[in-house]
């Protein structure tokens, strides 16, 4: 009877675990390492940066300019100010209507 309450127990406890080791179950968002750098409030101070960001992840193979925008986005030492720089292009180029005239 006590071996069984302890594997019931276990598998309570394994249930209840974070998806991901080393996190809070009830604050596990899922995001990745990788877009770990947009979701900090470093991020929230570099709004340029997140607006590319946005823009820009999901087309980021479709050319050498969306890939450098999605980089440049990305990147954790990337300043508001460089983000700020590369803003209208990035976004141009990573807009639906770039992908459609092929741009």
């Amino acid at each position: 009877m006590k071996n069984a309450l302890i594997m019931v127990a276990a598998m309570v406890l394994a249930a209840c675990a974070p998806a991901n080791p080393g996190t809070d179950a009830a604050t596990d968002t899922g995001v990745t390492p990788a877009d770990a750098s947009m979701n900090t409030d470093a991020a929230m101070s570099r709004p340029s940066c997140v607006a590319i960001e946005d823009a820009c992840h999901p087309v980021e193979d479709r050319n050498m300019t969306t890939r450098e925008c999605h980089a440049i986005a990305e990147n954790a030492s990337s300043t508001e100010a460089t983000c700020s720089m590369n803003l209208a292009r990035c976004v141009a180029a990573c807009s639906d209507d770039a992908g459609a005239s092929g741009g």
